[in-house]
């Protein structure tokens, strides 16, 4: 039981991941490629009470950890052990990726004074903007193979049941 509640959340995290990286995409990307010092300032404002950060940095982290969990402790000849290996690679991959964003343009675009010139701000957004689409790429590559893992699983244990 405590193995399929880590599989699901595993999928789970790496899901709610991905989505919210593809909604920031979508949604703030574009708002702040434009007169970027003002939209800064509005979203900066926008989130004053509360933030992002503290619902997706603690889960995002846990479902990471979890899923180098899960690989590490599934056989070496189990079925879904090269889908958990990819899918940690790119999760990884997508965490690296993350540190870097949020350390070289987070601080900057959505906590900083926003002292930088319109230029910088701008280049940065657009910074943002790819590495962005970047992360999404990879988070989305851990969720398919996430799930091909759980779907995997669930198709061996299925037909053990009698």
């Amino acid at each position: 039981m405590g193995r399929r509640i880590l599989m699901y959340f595993t999928v789970f995290g790496i899901a709610m991941w991905f989505f919210g990286n593809l909604y920031e995409a979508v949604v703030i990307g574009p708002n702040i490629a434009g007169d970027t010092k003002e939209q800064l300032r509005a979203f900066q404002q926008f989130t004053v009470v509360t933030n992002p950060v503290y619902y997706y940095i603690p889960l995002t982290q846990i479902a990471a950890v979890t899923l180098i969990v899960w690989f590490v402790r599934t056989p070496w000849r189990a079925p879904e052990k090269r889908s958990l290996f990819i899918a940690s690679l790119a999760e990884i991959a997508a965490v690296a990726l993350s540190i870097y964003i949020i350390v070289k343009l987070n601080m900057t675009l959505f906590f900083g004074s926003l002292g930088e010139t319109p230029d910088e701000l701008h280049r940065l957004a657009l910074q943002w903007n790819l590495l962005n689409l970047i992360r999404v790429g990879v988070t989305a590559l851990a969720l398919v193979f996430a799930l091909g893992a759980l779907t995997k699983v669930r198709a061996r244990t299925s037909t053990q049941i009698p």
